[in-house]
């Protein structure tokens, strides 16, 4: 995992989930599909306690920009 910057979507693995986030939205994916998804994806990160705080930022910060 590498992080440059103090950003939410500064680090390898956020950004990773939030680019899936959008490609699976522009391909018209139910929002709790992509949701399923990511959640199985990104488990282990989940889960992690240096990471999961950061992994469901940015799940909120993808989908927080269409589902307020």
């Amino acid at each position: 995992m590498g992080t440059w910057g103090t950003g939410i979507l500064s680090d390898d693995t956020a950004r990773d989930l939030y680019d899936e986030f959008w490609e699976l939205y522009g391909a018209g994916t139910e929002l709790s599909e992509i949701r399923r998804r990511i959640e199985e994806e990104y488990r282990a990160s989940l889960e992690a306690m240096g990471e999961g705080p950061l992994i469901w930022l940015a799940l909120e910060s993808a989908m927080g920009v269409w589902c307020p």
